[in-house]
């Protein structure tokens, strides 16, 4: 299979380079494209994706959005991948491996997003150790429509932090949504899972992605989170709503 990345970026800092030589030191891969979409970074960002073989492109700060940017750079790879996997620059890569063995779940044609887990980054707080068991168990999981019953609208969740799309899957169904504040990843999942396709979850692809949310930047989040679903009723009409997995973290 033809594997492209996608990494979103804006001032990614002094780190950025060390995910750049992770993935391409990556083992058992041969990317066929290697693309940054960059909002217009004042710092070394473009300098550096440069310097490492990237492909760069340059869009103006206002024009970002979380599903029609990812869009823009899905349809420049469009024709030459089979798989796109996005990250964000914030990623830290451990594991070598990590990349070849979220691809090789395709391995299953009827799954159309693979999304990996996510461990906190090194002396992370407990708060933000927390959040990721609760949404990055141990354990792999192939979910399909038929789960809605069981799952909720977790059957949906996916994480574009770190997620390989199957190219055709992803434009069967439209592609990402133009203009959403957050959770294009979970749109696209669930117009999959209603037209057939299963989203996995693998516990054995692995990087270290976690935040410190202090009170404002949860507000911001959680703000964003529910105009998305205010927009998109739709989601919780199939799925059901999001509310019965707060309760399960409060637990």
């Amino acid at each position: 299979m033809r594997v492209g990345l996608v990494i979103p970026t804006y001032n990614a800092g002094d780190k950025f380079e060390e995910l750049l030589v992770a993935v391409n030191s990556a083992e058992n891969m041969t990317w066929q494209r290697r693309l940054v979409i960059d909002s217009s970074s004042t710092d070394a960002t473009l300098n550096v994706a440069k310097a490492n073989g990237f492909e760069v492109l340059l869009i103006d700060k206002d024009e970002f959005n979380h599903g029609g940017t990812r869009q823009q750079a899905a349809e420049m790879l469009r024709n030459d991948t089979d798989i796109i996997i996005f990250l964000t620059q914030d990623v830290v890569i451990d594991d070598a491996n990590c990349f070849a063995e979220l691809v090789g779940a395709f391995d299953d044609a009827a799954i159309g997003i693979v999304y990996g887990r996510q461990i906190p980054h090194v002396n992370a707080s407990p708060l933000a150790m927390l959040l990721r068991e609760f949404n990055y168990p141990a354990h792999s999981e192939k979910k399909t429509f038929g789960d809605k019953s069981r799952l909720g609208i977790k059957t949906a969740f996916v994480s574009d932090t770190f997620a390989a799309y199957r190219v055709s899957a992803l434009f069967a169904v439209g592609g990402f949504p133009l203009n959403v504040p957050c959770s294009e990843d979970m749109y696209v999942a669930a117009r999959m899972l209603m037209n057939g396709y299963a989203v996995f979850y693998n516990a054995d692809a692995v990087v270290r992605h976690s935040h410190e949310f202090d009170a404002r930047g949860a507000w911001r989040r959680y703000k964003a989170v529910g105009a998305f679903h205010a927009k998109e009723k739709w989601l919780a009409e199939t799925f059901g709503s999001a509310e019965g997995e707060g309760l399960k973290l409060l637990k």
